[in-house]
């Protein structure tokens, strides 16, 4: 496995009691996680046993994001015969409650799919005051910043924009308070004004040497 990729999350918690679909019988339906700091992908586990009497072939497993992958080790399960099916997502630059959807089809019911849910809980370790900043069409064209400190018990290393979209619009960041907190200011590219939208893309890399992307917003309308 790729040491970039080095670090999963196991299931905290399941939800909901023993489930059928069909002679398909699933432990859960539901899986709820919570990201650890430093993590890149969260996995969760659902176990399932054919508790018929006639070999299921599971013909499609298929992800609501491109950001979840399904693994299943085979297709065909005999009576009495238990599987699992790994469903992996990758954290990327989100936070918060993220739900994922994994839709199983089997020969057995072939019009119908069974839906598995993993939820991932990412928390936001950088706080934004504001997190968007907005002109209106017609005011001043003068720069806005936003004050960018980490959450309680993390300390940040350093922040820093890793690239600006669309790249005229202008954005600089410095350090408050020996890197306690960072300042970001920003003017929207003024050729364009009215109707700009822009992303700023950061990188906060804390004191353990772990980091977080983030996004912040500057729109004119």
């Amino acid at each position: 496995m790729n040491a970039f990729i080095a670090k999963f999350l196991t299931i905290a918690a399941c939800l909901g009691p023993t489930c059928g679909f069909g002679a398909l019988s699933w432990n859960t339906q539901k899986i709820d996680l919570t990201a650890t700091h430093g993590a890149t992908q969260a996995m969760g586990v659902f176990y399932f046993k054919n508790s018929g009497n006639t070999p299921i072939t599971i013909t499609d497993i298929s992800t609501s994001c491109g950001c979840t992958s399904a693994e299943l080790t085979k297709r065909i399960y005999g009576p009495g015969e238990s599987g699992e099916i790994k469903a992996i997502f990758v954290l990327g630059e989100r936070t918060g409650q993220q739900e994922n959807i994994i839709s199983v089809t089997t020969d057995e019911i072939p019009t119908s799919s069974v839906l598995l849910v993993l939820r991932v809980m990412i928390p936001d370790l950088v706080n934004f005051s504001p997190r968007m900043l907005l002109w209106r069409d017609g005011e001043a064209k003068a720069a806005k910043s936003v004050t960018i400190s980490p959450a309680t018990g993390y300390k940040f290393a350093r922040v820093e924009i890793v690239r600006i979209d669309p790249s005229k619009t202008t954005a600089r960041i410095e350090s408050l308070e020996e890197k306690a907190k960072y300042t970001l200011t920003v003017l929207p590219d003024s050729a364009t004004w009215a109707g700009t939208t822009a992303t700023i893309f950061c990188l906060a890399t804390f004191s353990d040497g772990t980091s977080q992307r983030f996004l912040l917003y500057a729109l004119v309308r």
